[in-house]
């Protein structure tokens, strides 16, 4: 594995941590929000973060893929 996959791969996975802990506190905030409005921002904000959180998953499944490949 090269010197910039290396450093890629650390840069997603620290975001893929935010990503985790930011999708925990949404959750949260669902699980207590007791306004329609709340709860409808808070599904859009998981949406969001689950395919954030997806990206950054594929992403450094493909970087890991190529790196084995060579």
């Amino acid at each position: 594995m090269t010197r910039t996959e290396t450093k890629e791969l650390t840069k997603l996975r620290d975001e893929l941590d935010a990503v985790t802990d930011k999708l925990h506190h949404a959750r949260y905030l669902f699980n207590s929000a007791l306004e329609d409005e709340l709860v409808y921002s808070s599904i859009y904000e998981i949406n969001m973060l689950n395919s954030r959180y997806s990206y950054l998953l594929r992403r450094i499944k493909e970087i890991r893929a190529e790196a084995d490949a060579s």
